[in-house]
């Protein structure tokens, strides 16, 4: 029995001390009149610009370990981009992530309501925000 029961101590105190070294965060922030337009580029050509949403709620995740964040992802709740070409309202799911090497990933699956389809992955640098690559599928 004092055997079980040490080795039940030890693994709560393991798991204890695994979240003092990783931690876990997540929140939602309402975001508000952000205007940063997406170009959309399929083959090489621009064939739309999108709005992005004047709100929309970013659900954060953010991993720390050792008091340093290790990577952080965002998701966007109730986004809706629209064409300033067409008019088009696109549903999104938009994940974004961000690592502690100084890149950003930001994916985009857009279905809009006049029936075009665009599945958009960019990636940045962190220290200046330069794009160093964009793909798109488009149907």
């Amino acid at each position: 029995m004092k055997t079980k029961t040490f080795l039940l101590v030890c693994l709560l105190s393991g798991i204890g001390l695994m979240r003092l070294s990783a931690q876990t965060s997540v929140w939602v922030e309402a975001i508000v009149d952000n205007t940063y337009d997406i170009p959309i580029l399929c083959n090489g050509e621009e064939v739309d610009v999108l709005n992005f949403p004047l709100y929309f709620e970013l659900r954060i995740i953010e991993h720390m370990k050792k008091g340093e964040i290790i990577w952080s992802k965002y998701l966007l709740n109730n986004a809706l981009y629209t064409s300033k070409i067409t008019g088009e309202v696109f549903k999104a799911h938009d994940l974004e992530k961000e690592y502690a090497k100084g890149y950003f990933t930001w994916r985009m699956n857009l279905n809009g309501n006049m029936g075009n389809h665009y599945i958009v992955r960019m990636v940045f640098e962190t220290t200046n925000w330069e794009m160093i690559d964009c793909h798109s599928t488009c149907h």
